[in-house]
């Protein structure tokens, strides 16, 4: 009973998560609008691939679902869902975005406002130039915790 409820809570959490991640998204499905962009990524967030071994669905399809449900066309979304962290998601995007005809030299990472550093560095490192807008973390004490998880991370990722 109790582990049902951990992981209730822990799915009622994660679709919290998605669901800030989907209004972020929308923000960019906005703005890729405004500036002619042809397609709207769906970008995961790494390490755990986006889905939880007790959960149905991907946080990439969470988001894709949020974003065609305020207008976005279902042909405009592509997911990305195969990535486990920062890097690959850079490099599966790219060959995702390659094999619907996009250039992928200049692109826009949207992100958290503690991982957009290292996310533009990866993709530079990738032969890309990136652009990037970020989203703010709240609430505060959680971005103290984030910022000290990404500094391990670029100190990886710069090796």
């Amino acid at each position: 009973m109790m582990q049902q409820k951990e992981s209730a809570a822990r799915q009622a959490l994660r679709k919290k998560r998605a669901r800030k991640r989907a209004i972020r998204l929308a923000g960019a499905a906005a703005l890729a609008a405004a500036l002619g962009a042809l397609t709207v990524c769906i970008i995961l967030p790494g390490m755990d691939g986006g889905q939880g071994a007790d959960e149905a669905y991907t946080e990439a399809s969470v988001m894709a679902k949020y974003l065609t449900a305020r207008g976005v066309d279902e042909s405009r979304v592509l997911l990305e869902e195969q990535a486990s962290d920062t890097r690959e998601n850079l490099e599966f995007s790219r060959t995702l975005a390659q094999t619907h005809g996009m250039r992928t030299d200049r692109v826009l990472i949207i992100t958290s406002d503690f991982h957009l550093c290292r996310a533009k560095y990866l993709a530079k490192k990738l032969g890309m130039e990136p652009y990037g807008l970020a989203s703010r973390t709240s609430p505060e004490v959680l971005r103290v915790n984030y910022l000290l998880r990404e500094v391990f991370a670029f100190v990886k990722a710069a090796l």
